[in-house]
This record gives C-alpha cells, structure tokens and sequence, in this order.
C-alpha cells in the first residue's frame, strides 16, 4: 500500500495533494505496520510542504507525543525557518514552534537533554520573530 500511494506522490504536483498522500502513508504505518517512526517522519515530510496544514500538524503532533521526538520535530522546525523567503511563511513557521514550545514544556514528564535544547533554541527563534515588523495579509 505505501508503495503505491509513493507511487502516486510522484505524480502529484498540488501541495495538498502531496500532504494528502503522505497523511495516508503515515496512517499505513501507524495503523496496520504499527510503526509510528515511519509515520512521524512521513508527516515531517508533508509539514514541510505547508506549515499552515491543520491536518498534518495535529497529526504530526500527535505522532511526535507517540514517538517521543518531540526535540527532533522542534530542532527540525528550527532549522526550516532561516530558508524561508517570505514573511508569511516565517510567521506561520514562529507561531507553530511557540505552540509546541509551549506544549511540549507544559508536559510533566522530565525532558531529555535533547529537548532541553531544542527549547532554548526555540525560545530565541521565538524572541527573533516577535522583532518582526507587523504582518498584513
């Protein structure tokens, strides 16, 4: 089943045609290979594509809680927002992190080094994009 839904990905030249792919893909892997890895970092794919994917996002959140890569999802998030050419895109890219940041450090449980970095990370991505000028759509 991936292989065919890859398949048809190549195909594909729409963004949420691609996001809707990769959403069935990581849907294979979580519910009937019962890898949630491969799921993760099949919604990782289709975020890049659209950080503005409701969809995608709270399902790559849900699968970063089930992995345990929530740090990886942050620190990669991070390194996305440096290529981005247009303030929109930056923005959207600020308040997901902030969200996560914000999230992930309510957690109870003690956060691994990994993420303890990622945290501080975010926090001065987050304090650089509050500098911004205001945004007008």
């Amino acid at each position: 089943m991936v292989e065919l839904y890859l398949s048809r990905l190549e195909t594909r030249e729409l963004v949420q045609e691609k996001n809707e792919l990769l959403r069935r893909i990581a849907r294979v892997f979580e519910e009937r290979l019962d890898d949630k890895n491969q799921a993760f970092d099949a919604l990782v794919n289709a975020f890049a594509e659209d950080f503005s994917d409701d969809e995608t996002a709270r399902y790559l959140e849900r699968m970063a809680q089930a992995t345990g890569r929530w740090g990886e999802l942050i620190n990669t998030a991070n390194a996305w927002l440096p290529e981005q050419t247009e303030d929109k895109q930056k923005i959207r890219l600020c308040l997901r992190l902030g969200k996560w940041y914000g999230e992930t450090s309510a957690t109870p449980s003690t956060p691994s080094r990994t993420t303890s970095r990622s945290w501080r990370s975010t926090r001065t991505t987050f304090r650089s994009c509050a500098r911004w000028r205001p945004f007008t759509a």
